[in-house]
Parts: structure tokens; C-alpha cells; sequence
């Protein structure tokens, strides 16, 4: 027998996460019986090393609103989230970190935010985010060139925390690349965005599981799969390689032709590694072009996404 649609879904990637897991409970439990909503609380637990599955069991126990989704190993807070948006059964879900950074208080400001608004996604911007003077210059400086090579508005006091509707989930799971960003997504998808503006918590417990490595592969990812820029850039460099050296060909043997050239044989050397650069160059550009199209089919993003059918 099919469970019966509840009201919002919060769902919170676990990595590493046992002291906070209880604590975090209580306050959207107490967050949705404010809105006096019928909630499911969904846990993923993401390859942890310590005992979050066995408090997220212990929380199942108590209360059969809270689910659990244990994943066999680390597939990345991205992929998490997935994983629980594809087991949630409500008409809204909100998406939000363990680690009490994200206050759950905010959930009742989401919940009425997007239902007065009729946006599409509500998110929480933060106003001040816990970090030193090099990282805030990092992230600045990412984000800005990452909204310049994707052509579209990234906001990097924007998180995961968010709410949308369940129709904007499901168009969601309708993108299967690999290493998707949520908001990423939502921006591709052309989302009607809501922010509402409150200040980030300190940490609960615990650090970042975010290196710099993952930061930096992250950012990698972000701009492949969101910007097409770089290999058009790449092929047009080509094309001018390529033009460049067709005409240089047809010059050095214009010169050649009327004796301006008096060194024996350096003519067609140079025609010689030019006409070399000039297939190289459209064999570059031929199979770059072919890579282009490859990435994007093997991202198997949807053809087309429908707001509203009248």
C-alpha cells in the first residue's frame, strides 16, 4: 500500500555527523509542528566512519517520521541529497546540512515564504558565512568567474539550504549527469528563485569534510559541467590557427613565385610546417567539436522542462 503523501520532507545528507544528529532532530521536529505540517525527516547517510547510521536508526525508533537511506559508501554530498529527494513522498522538500550550520528554526520561514510567494525554490541567504579573510577572497573570486563561463547568476551566499515544491523535485531527478549541483541545476532548469536572509550558525561539531583538494575538484566540476565557454574558446583558437596558416601558405608562395624568397629550399619548408599546423588545427577543431557534443549527450540533461499546461 502506497504511504500517504505528507505535507514537507527535510532532507539532510550525513557524513560523519553523530553529535549532531539528535540535536537537529528535535529542532525540525519542533519547526514543523510549528507550521503544523505532516513532515518525514529523511537521513542520508553518506559512507560515514562514525556512529551516525546507528543514532539515525535510534531516531527511527522513537519516530516512524523519520527515515533513513544508508549508502554503501562516500558518493558525495550531492549525490546524497539525490538519493533522498528519489525516496521522499511530500509536497514540498527542504534540503539542509547536518552540521547545525543550517538552523532548522528557518524551515517555517521557508515553508511560509514559498507558499506566499509562489516561487518556484525559497533559499536561505546568508548574510555572514564562519570564514577567514583568504577563503571569502577564494569563493568571491570562483564564483564570479564560474557565473561568467556559465552565463548564469551562481550566488555564493546561497547554500543548500532551500525549499521547493515537489513538481521542481521531480524535474530535478530528471537530470542524470553525474556530479550535479542542486543549485546548479535549479539555475539551468530557469527557477523562479525566493531568498530570504538570515545569518549562518557556527558549526555544531567537528570540521568541514571539505578539503581543499574536494574544493578544488568541486570547482573543476562545476565549470565542465556548467559552461560550454572553454572548448568554444579552444576551437576558435584553432580556427584562427588554421586560417592563419592557410594564408601564410598562400604568402610565402606568392613570394617564392615572384623570387622574393633567395634562400634555397626555405620556402617549402615553411609550407612544409605550415601546411602541417593547418591540418593539425582542423583536426583539432573536428574532434573538439566532437567531444563538445559527446559531453553534452552524456549528460542526459531533458530536452525540455513544462511549467504549466493549460
Amino acid at each position: 500500500m502506497k504511504n500517504k503523501k505528507k505535507d514537507i520532507a527535510i532532507i539532510l545528507p550525513v557524513f560523519n555527523n553523530e553529535k549532531t544528529i539528535s540535536k537537529i532532530t528535535q529542532i525540525i521536529i519542533k519547526a514543523c509542528n510549528k507550521i503544523k505540517k505532516k513532515y518525514e525527516i529523511i537521513f542520508v547517510d553518506d559512507g560515514s566512519k562514525d556512529n551516525s547510521w546507528s543514532k539515525i536508526c535510534e531516531q527511527n525508533s522513537i519516530n516512524k517520521n523519520i527515515k533513513g537511506i544508508n549508502l554503501m559508501s562516500n558518493f558525495g554530498q550531492h549525490n546524497a541529497i539525490i538519493a533522498g529527494l528519489e525516496h521522499s513522498n511530500s509536497r514540498y522538500n527542504v534540503v539542509m546540512d547536518c552540521d547545525l550550520q543550517d538552523n532548522p528554526k528557518y524551515i517555517c520561514n521557508l515553508y511560509s515564504e514559498i507558499i506566499k510567494k509562489k516561487n518556484d525554490v525559497v533559499a536561505i541567504e546568508f548574510e555572514k558565512r564562519h570564514e577567514n579573510f583568504f577563503q571569502r577572497i577564494c569563493s568571491n573570486i570562483f564564483w564570479k568567474t564560474i557565473s561568467i563561463l556559465s552565463k548564469k547568476k551562481f550566488n555564493n551566499k546561497i547554500g543548500n539550504f532551500m525549499i521547493f515544491s515537489e513538481k521542481i523535485k521531480n524535474e530535478i531527478l530528471k537530470f542524470k549527469e553525474q556530479d550535479k549541483l542542486l543549485s546548479g541545476v535549479l539555475l539551468l532548469m530557469g527557477c523562479k528563485f525566493g531568498t530570504i536572509r538570515f545569518p549562518r550558525e557556527a558549526r555544531g561539531y567537528g570540521k568541514s569534510s571539505y578539503t581543499f583538494v574536494k574544493k578544488i575538484i568541486l570547482a573543476l566540476n562545476l565549470i565542465i559541467n556548467y559552461s560550454n565557454i572553454i572548448i568554444k574558446y579552444f576551437i576558435f583558437f584553432n580556427f584562427i590557427i588554421f586560417l592563419f596558416s592557410f594564408f601564410a601558405i598562400f604568402y610565402i608562395l606568392y613570394l617564392s613565385f615572384f623570387d622574393y624568397i633567395q634562400v634555397f629550399g626555405w620556402a617549402g619548408i615553411m609550407v612544409s610546417i605550415f601546411s602541417i599546423l593547418n591540418i593539425q588545427s582542423l583536426f583539432l577543431i573536428i574532434i573538439s567539436y566532437y567531444v563538445h557534443k559527446l559531453h553534452v549527450e552524456s549528460k542526459n540533461r531533458p530536452n525540455y522542462l513544462i511549467r504549466k499546461i493549460i
